[in-house]
């Protein structure tokens, strides 16, 4: 009988997990580079993807333009939203390093976000869309 009542409340427990949608969170989710001034942007060398993620615990923003590695600091204030400066490291790239040249340049740029579903928006003071990404990943942290 008690094993009964066990599985019952685990199989209830299990149900009410499936059941909480995945919340996307700005901070602690990995962002994928899907648009740059309006147009589409393939993955870089290898397949890697530019990204971001920013990282609550640290206050850092951290990613890869495709083929190099970037970080640095971003502020986070409602809507708002600065990042850089920025560093990255200084692989050669055969493909893609324009764009990952123009995506660090763009990000230090943004001053705004919002989200819509699993995008990603980032904007200027005007509301101009500098970027735009895509949820890739699970979370690391929320806000």
């Amino acid at each position: 009988m008690t094993l009964r009542i066990g599985i019952a409340l685990l199989g209830l427990t299990l149900a009410a997990c499936a059941s909480k949608p995945n919340t996307i969170t700005l901070e602690g989710t990995e962002w994928r580079l899907a648009q740059l001034d309006g147009r589409a942007v393939a993955p870089g060398r290898n397949g890697r993807a530019a990204h971001l993620l920013l990282q609550r615990s640290s206050g850092r923003a951290t990613g890869s333009g495709g083929c190099n590695r970037f970080s640095g600091g971003y502020q986070l204030h409602g809507d708002s939203l600065e990042v850089g400066p920025l560093v990255a490291t200084k692989m050669a790239c055969l493909e893609g390093g324009a764009d990952e040249t123009a995506f660090l340049a763009t990000l230090e740029r943004v001053r705004r976000w919002a989200m819509h579903g699993r995008q990603l928006l980032l904007t200027d003071t005007n509301g101009t869309v500098l970027l735009r990404l895509e949820a890739a990943g699970s979370q690391v942290s929320s806000r």
